[in-house]
């Protein structure tokens, strides 16, 4: 897995060998914590088509109400991923 795109201490885009794109979000106040989950074909999409900017909106959301997201959360996804 490699870092497609980055925007540091707020959220890091990883690309795996098929294509498929994970987003990590910097969550919490005083507390951090990452939100890690799969983008949907919808999210790809906007994307492919906007770049940062789209990752960028999709991250802020995530931030600004993290319990809305946690269902897709990928449970010790840095551990279980391969990083490059």
């Amino acid at each position: 897995m490699k870092v497609v795109a980055q925007e540091s201490w707020a959220w890091t885009l990883y690309g795996d060998e098929s294509d498929a794109l994970y987003l990590s979000v910097l969550c919490g106040t005083v507390g951090l914590f990452t939100v890690d989950f799969q983008l949907d074909e919808h999210e790809v999409s906007r994307f492919r088509a906007a770049g940062d900017s789209a990752v960028q909106e999709l991250a802020d959301r995530v931030r600004s109400e993290p319990s809305k997201h946690l269902a897709r959360h990928i449970d010790n996804f840095k551990l279980a991923a391969s990083f490059e």
